[in-house]
């Protein structure tokens, strides 16, 4: 098991490394073909026509993972065969409007429903088809209560997506509220499903303001949170989250705050991934203090590159890492199986050589010399 250490991190598949992958020689360009037609990559963004098995083209076949505006890059001849072979698909939804997918979809396992600021709108390819068909709805909300405006769009999104569908796995909502997506589900499934056999999940990012005396029975349906330190209130609730993004640039934070985290970290029996996009100021008191959380993949986003530049002109940059180093070693270090550091943004104002307080104690090993600084660590499991 190796543990990953790096200055950059990105989370889409870009098309143009991509590109440059397919283009090395025949057997790279045959292996992308073969990956991309065979495998749903919901990280991968398609913006125009994909002229489906032509010589050049990476798609040998119509993509197993699409969003519902992505669609329209399908040929329209495609598009029986596309909506046979579909395994998983976005939807974007706002408060406001969706796209709305139907047709048999028979193979469909995975739906993903993805709130954005802004439905894109192409009327002109907006058909009516029985193998496929794409809508865009209004949701009428106007001169609503703002505190019964989510469940109501969750309430549409899932009865005009999951009813009379057979084999669904996973459905996935990324949203900016608390509330539960998921309230319904039990009215919406065929008499011969079960939620149970559903792997549901809510990840929520970009929170809506919530008062904090806000209370919840529950947040149990959160799996991931993506958030300020407003989030760390309700941690508590959230028994079933896996993944924990903080982020923070201010240097100064409320101790009772930081207290708060620290019970949840202490509590938590199910959080196994944690990024941090803070100031260096603050890592050491953001980090787990206890060794029982059971965190596997730890990511340090540092924001505040002028403070760490200033450190090294002042010799102390060392002296930081190596405290790191001494807290990671005594405390999570031995439950890691991925680590990544690395500082926004990436023009590293310094060289890999002033890391090595943290490298040497924690057996890291540097890949490369170029931008991004990547080094690995192996792991007796």
């Amino acid at each position: 098991m190796a543990i990953r250490f790096g200055f950059n991190k990105g989370n889409a598949l870009p098309q143009g490394w991509l590109i440059s992958l397919a283009l090395v020689n025949s057997r790279f360009f045959k292996a992308c073909k073969l990956t991309l037609s065979n495998f749903a990559i919901p990280s991968l963004i398609i913006y125009d026509n994909i002229r489906v098995a032509s010589k050049y083209c990476l798609f040998k076949k119509p993509p197993l993972h699409l969003r519902s505006d992505e669609i329209r890059c399908v040929p329209y001849r495609k598009r029986p065969l596309c909506a046979e072979r579909l395994e998983s698909l976005t939807v974007p939804f706002s408060i406001f409007e969706y796209l709305h997918v139907t047709g048999t979809l028979p193979n469909l396992k995975t739906i993903n429903f993805e709130e954005v600021e802004i439905i894109p709108r192409f009327r002109k390819w907006l058909d009516k088809r029985d193998d496929i068909s794409v809508e865009h709805v209004i949701i009428p909300i106007y001169m609503l209560d703002p505190r019964v405006i989510y469940p109501i769009v969750f309430r549409r999104l899932l009865r005009s997506h999951i009813k009379d569908r057979h084999g669904l796995q996973s459905i996935t909502f990324t949203t900016r509220t608390l509330d539960n997506p998921f309230g319904d589900m039990k009215d919406l499934l065929q008499q011969d499903q079960s939620a149970t056999t559903i792997n549901l999940r809510c990840y929520v990012s970009n929170l809506t303001k919530y008062d904090t005396t806000t209370t919840f029975d529950s947040l149990s349906h959160i799996t991931s949170i993506n958030e300020g330190l407003i989030a760390i209130p309700w941690l508590h609730k959230m028994t079933n989250l896996t993944s924990l993004h903080l982020q923070s640039d201010q240097s100064g934070q409320d101790q009772g705050m930081i207290d708060q985290l620290q019970q949840f970290y202490f509590g938590t029996h199910s959080l196994n991934t944690l990024e941090l996009n803070i100031s260096s100021a603050n890592v050491i008191r953001l980090l787990p203090r206890c060794k029982t959380t059971p965190i596997t993949s730890l990511t340090l986003a540092f924001t505040d590159i002028d403070r760490l530049a200033v450190l090294h002109v002042k010799g102390n940059l060392h002296s930081l890492f190596g405290t790191i180093a001494t807290h990671l070693q005594q405390t999570m270090i031995k439950q890691l199986e991925y680590l990544t550091i690395y500082m926004k943004p990436n023009n590293i104002p310094f060289s890999k050589h002033c890391l090595s307080a943290l490298t040497a104690p924690l057996q890291l090993h540097c890949i490369n010399d170029n931008q991004p600084i990547n080094f690995y660590r192996l792991v007796n499991v």
